[in-house]
């Protein structure tokens, strides 16, 4: 069943006027969907319900609430992604999968060697991509994107580094995953690595620095192994 993103919807009334023209578009000429067809919506309280569209035109739709939906189950571990993000369609590539990976938050890193400093429109382009691949891959809540620093983060710190770091799934075996409350920010540096002042800051101050093999792996494709192995630890924790 097609799952949509509205962010306004409320289950205040039984009937529902979605009048945002993308969604509209994308419902009636995209999906093709018409009256009495079903789909999925969900909102940013993480509300999840199958409606039914009664009526609509080519300026809204209206639906009503036929029952509420079951949804995935949300982990306690909040996962933020940070990292130095390369130029060009990689980004976009790299906040399409993180989201499908279940990351919480997508941080755009401003460090010493960062080629990549996006203005709000790209941010906003980012946004979008996320609340996409949420729909597609059925999750019920989005992951925010945003530009930090380093010093901005809080939690549990991994980061990536190419010499020297203890192997990721051991690192991730010793943390309690049914922590409550518990976040996790795994990081990954720039094209030009880490400047060694920042990489050892970040060990000095506690950041566990992990590997992800041999290779040297690009930012995104380092940022997305990276993930994959997080999400199959906190799946196999739950």
């Amino acid at each position: 069943m097609n799952k949509i993103y509205v962010a306004n919807f409320s289950i205040e009334e039984k009937i529902f006027l979605i009048t945002d023209l993308k969604i509209v578009h994308k419902l009636l000429n995209v999906l093709r969907l018409t009256k009495g067809a079903l789909f999925i919506v969900f909102n940013d309280n993480k509300q999840q319900y199958i409606v039914e569209i009664i009526d609509h035109n080519h300026g809204s739709i209206k639906i009503k609430i036929i029952n509420e939906s079951n949804s995935m189950s949300i982990s306690n571990t909040n996962v933020i992604l940070a990292v130095a993000f390369p130029k060009g369609k990689r980004g976009d590539w790299l906040v399409e999968k993180a989201t499908e990976l279940g990351v919480n938050k997508i941080i755009v890193l401003r460090t010493d060697r960062s080629i990549m400093n996006p203005g709000q429109g790209r941010i906003e382009k980012w946004q979008k991509i996320a609340i996409q691949a949420s729909e597609q891959c059925g999750r019920t809540d989005i992951p925010k994107i945003e530009s930090g620093k380093l010093e901005d983060l809080n939690g549990i710190i991994m980061i990536a580094v190419t010499k020297g770091g203890i192997n990721i799934e051991e690192s991730l075996i010793k943390i309690d995953v049914q922590k409550k409350d518990l976040t996790l920010n795994f990081l990954v540096g720039p094209e030009g690595d880490w400047s060694k002042e920042e990489e050892k800051k970040l060990i000095h101050d506690g950041a566990i620095p992990v590997s992800l093999g041999k290779r040297i792996l690009r930012v995104e494709t380092a940022a997305i192994v990276g993930m994959s192995i997080i999400s199959l630890w906190i799946n196999s924790e739950n």
